[in-house]
């Protein structure tokens, strides 16, 4: 995955000149946290890109349910769970 730390730095840079940061790299974001074991940075990510009106694709709700199996949240699983079907269901609809 390559340098994590790198890749952070460069995330936050970016913010800090105010680029806007899009769901691709909230995507990226939330899959290297998960990979590096920082599963509360990948739900601060995942929460930051759905206030930033973004929306999160299938693979990132993934991502966070393979952190939740790593924890044990059962909890937070069957929420996303719910979401995803949510999301899912206003798309078909669409």
């Amino acid at each position: 995955m390559g340098d994590f730390a790198q890749a952070q730095g460069l995330i936050c840079e970016m913010k800090e000149v105010g680029a806007r940061l899009n769901a691709i790299t909230y995507n990226f974001l939330v899959e290297c946290c998960v990979a590096k074991g920082q599963h509360e940075q990948a739900f601060e990510a995942f929460r930051e890109m759905k206030a930033r009106g973004l929306v999160p694709q299938t693979h990132v709700y993934n991502k966070l349910l393979e952190a939740c199996a790593a924890t044990g949240d059962t909890d937070t699983a069957e929420e996303l769970k719910q979401e995803m079907m949510t999301i899912q269901s206003a798309a078909s609809t669409k």
